[in-house]
């Protein structure tokens, strides 16, 4: 009972060293219960020393040949019998049978699920390559391979976030100290792109330039509605209000933000609506009565959309109007994370009052949206479960009316 506890609690700090008790018993069941007098457990690179000899007693490994290799019999020098330890681990681990190397994959997944509950749909992408995460485990050893997926969806997790304009080699360099380490064609880049993908719902040649990684700063822009005026080294420029003046939008691209000291509303306007879809964003500009200020994002929003949002005075209120699928919700969360905001026509008040007009989840977005409940601190939880109660959402085009306070 002692070795059982004693093994879990280890097992529950370190659960990529279950592989290794695997191989010990397996070690075992091929000499008919004999204990052979030395068991070769991983390769030095792929286990961490320390953690290994917590579990195994440090007088029971040793190096050899850049392997580590344990001797079960002087497990005794450190008072454990090997016999009921084994039997503890036996008891603990009644599915041993499994495959090593696809047990280990499955424990990376299991891992990369505690550290990066937020990205539901790009772990159940990688859910997909268990086959890949072993051939990874296989060549490259386990804690290569998690470094390597960690270091993936952490790529990810900051794209998210990014409000500015990067290369690829500025992203290697801020993430990887390595200039090179994300160059274009390289298989980890590839990973990351096929991930982001997936997240932010588009196509993967999108991805990058969404999230402001592109060497050509004026394809990143944002378009935007309204009686703007920004200051640039104390010189303000109101091109953009003169066009809002004649009912024309202004597209503005990453070059035009850089140096932006403030960006300012000109009028009244109190009021700046972000909003996720073009239809909508066009109907709302023939408004004769629009009393807010329009910033399209373009479904999620890019870096050039985070940094003029960014750059905008804090006091003036902020309202997004979106769809309410999953994705049309952690754009807002995105956009939440920027400046506070309130929804608009989206809210959990109006898929309740308008839930027989709704669009059934389809396309994985029912799944998508459970496990969305579980990332910490979403802020828009209660249309959250209004969507899965009703297995729908509101789309934004839906709306007949073109503009309602």
């Amino acid at each position: 009972m002692v070795y059982i506890e004693q093994i879990k609690q280890r097992l529950e700090l370190n659960p990529e060293l279950k592989p290794l008790l695997v191989k010990v018993m397996r070690a075992v069941d091929k000499r008919d219960g004999v204990v052979p007098k030395q068991i070769t457990l991983a390769a030095c690179s792929a286990v961490d020393n320390f953690s290994l000899m917590q579990l195994f007693t440090p007088t029971a490994i040793k190096r050899q040949h850049h392997k580590f290799i344990l001797i079960p019999t002087k497990m005794t020098m450190s008072g454990v019998e090997f016999t009921p330890w084994l039997q503890a681990v036996k008891s603990l681990l009644v599915d041993y049978r499994l495959k090593p190397k696809l047990e280990q994959a499955e424990l990376l997944l299991e891992r990369l699920n505690i550290s990066f509950a937020q990205y539901p749909v790009a772990l159940e992408l990688l859910y997909t390559k268990r086959q890949l995460i072993k051939r990874k485990i296989t060549e490259n050893g386990y804690r290569q391979a998690f470094e390597y997926y960690t270091l993936a969806l952490q790529t990810v997790d900051f794209l998210k976030s990014n409000s500015t304009i990067l290369s690829p080699a500025e992203l290697g360099t801020k993430l990887c100290q390595d200039s090179k380490a994300l160059r274009a064609g390289s298989a980890i880049l590839n990973n990351i792109i096929e991930l982001l993908a997936a997240e932010l719902n588009c196509l993967p040649s999108e991805a990058l330039n969404k999230c402001g990684i592109n060497d050509n700063k004026t394809a990143i822009t944002v378009t935007v509605f309204g009686p703007f005026i920004y200051y640039r080294h104390g010189e303000h420029f109101d091109w953009i209000n003169h066009l809002w003046q004649h009912g024309e939008a202004a597209t503005l691209n990453a070059g035009n933000l850089q140096d932006i000291d403030a960006i300012e509303l000109t009028t009244d306007f109190k009021t700046i609506l972000t909003c996720e879809n073009e239809s909508p964003f066009n109907s709302l500009m023939r408004h004769k009565q629009l009393d807010k200020a329009l910033v399209y994002t373009s479904g999620f929003p890019n870096s050039a959309v985070k940094q003029f949002i960014t750059l905008l005075n804090n006091k003036i209120n902020f309202l997004h109007w979106g769809d309410t699928d999953p994705e049309g919700l952690e754009i807002a969360a995105i956009l939440n994370q920027i400046k506070p905001l309130q929804l608009y026509r989206c809210g959990a008040g109006e898929i309740e009052r308008l839930k027989n007009y709704l669009i059934p989840l389809q396309g994985g977005k029912f799944k998508r949206a459970k496990k969305m409940l579980t990332a910490p601190e979403f802020k828009f939880i209660a249309e959250l479960e209004q969507t899965i109660k009703y297995n729908g959402w509101l789309e934004q085009e839906s709306w007949s009316t073109p503009l309602e306070n």
